[in-house]
């Protein structure tokens, strides 16, 4: 299956006497910076989950771990024996 694309994703143009840096870097090049640059973030939570996936598994077992006792511990209070109180009245 071929999939075909008629526009560019980004409908700006690009002048045709541009200096390109396919082969080699341009001397003002100062690294990947446009004007998407400001919407950029310094920390990517998808990022860091896709880089530790062992730190995702740790987390859902804690999680699993912390209903697990939850469900435990309101068992026990559901389960524990209810003591009478006497009975205060003010007639003797």
């Amino acid at each position: 299956m071929v999939f075909r694309c008629d526009r560019d994703e980004c409908a700006d143009t690009v002048e045709s006497d541009r200096r390109a840096n396919l082969f080699e870097l341009l001397p003002d090049d100062h690294g990947a910076h446009g004007k998407f640059d400001g919407r950029a973030h310094a920390f990517s939570t998808q990022m860091c989950i896709s880089k530790n996936p062992k730190l995702l598994a740790l987390a859902r077992l804690a999680f699993i771990g912390a209903l697990i006792g939850a469900f435990r511990q309101r068992r026990r209070n559901l389960k524990a024996p209810i003591t009478p109180t006497a009975c205060k009245s003010g007639a003797s």
